[in-house]
């Protein structure tokens, strides 16, 4: 591991070091833990987080189209290993729930989600949830929840 690595990566402009400041407060009043934080551009960020260059890394998950089997997928080789994370249930789990439907496919689901917590892979430190609705002839109209609020620059309407 890099001394670089010893500092915790969060992808620069993500609106993380404030919380990341506040998390870094609490975890030194109550559990005497410390780390610093250091932003990097997108491609370093990725190339740590998928060589495991980190000992924390402050990560913006989301869930494509609103698919918690897309979230879901993100920790599994097939859907781009985001954190190295490789475990046999985990993976049988999540494939089934793409053949099982109704509470079938959220148990699956929910399973899944909770091996993550559990294997501590990942801990939600804070969720964002907003709505953007747009006529239907709108297209790349980006919508960047830790940025601007709408970025317009390659917006067109058909």
């Amino acid at each position: 591991m890099s001394a670089a690595s010893r500092a915790t990566p969060a992808p620069a402009g993500c609106g993380l070091n404030e919380a990341a400041e506040t998390i870094n407060g609490a975890w030194q009043k109550e559990l005497s833990l410390f780390f610093s934080i250091e932003e990097v551009d997108e491609e370093t960020f990725a190339k740590r987080l998928a060589e495991g260059d980190y000992t924390i890394a402050l990560a913006p998950i989301s869930a494509e189209g609103g698919s918690v089997y897309n979230m879901l997928n993100q920790f599994t080789a097939a859907g781009g290993g985001l954190t190295g994370y490789a475990d046999s249930l985990y993976a049988t789990q999540l494939q089934a729930s793409t053949q099982a439907t109704g509470s079938s496919r959220c148990r699956l689901l929910g399973d899944c989600e909770r091996q993550l917590l559990s294997d501590a892979v990942v801990v939600p430190l804070f969720a964002q949830q907003k709505r953007l609705l747009i006529a239907p002839d709108i297209r790349n109209l980006i919508f960047d929840p830790f940025g601007p609020v709408l970025d317009l620059t390659y917006t067109t309407k058909e």
